[in-house]
């Protein structure tokens, strides 16, 4: 389960150095980390649509139609928000808008990334994942 992902990425992020620095930043950084962890539980039970606890294989016809359904609705207003979260404080700074990046970013990271693997020949999920592709390269440099 995903359920205490978020303290712990909270967590590390203050023992690394990685926490935002004002109420602001943190209440913006919370908000993407949470939507970043809502995107993922919501894609994962598109796959896993009758029981959690069922395989993938056990319940393939029922998931094949939840995880289109998901793709075509759901993930792209996930897309969409998180366009807009990049953009809003230029797509070379830190989501949260502080001056380093922040748990945040590294949860949206993972999320883009993800994304990008998953869906990269998909024609509709391009424009998007442009302006938030610079995030790969940058990130990438990271310890």
């Amino acid at each position: 389960m995903v359920n205490q992902v978020g303290a712990c990425m909270v967590y590390l992020g203050e023992s690394l150095g990685y926490a935002p620095s004002s109420a602001a930043e943190r209440a913006r950084s919370d908000a993407v980390l949470l939507n970043c962890l809502d995107y993922v539980s919501e894609g994962r039970s598109s796959f896993h649509p009758v029981k959690n606890t069922m395989s993938y294989s056990d319940q393939k016809e029922e998931a094949d139609r939840a995880s289109k359904e998901f793709t075509n609705e759901r993930m792209k207003k996930f897309l969409h928000h998180f366009n807009k979260v990049v953009l809003k404080h230029g797509s070379k700074k830190p989501v949260a808008g502080g001056v380093s990046i922040t748990y945040a970013d590294f949860a949206l990271f993972r999320v883009v990334d993800a994304i990008m693997f998953q869906f990269e020949a998909e024609s509709i999920f391009q424009f998007t994942l442009s302006s938030m592709r610079w995030r790969g390269t940058r990130q990438a440099c990271l310890p």
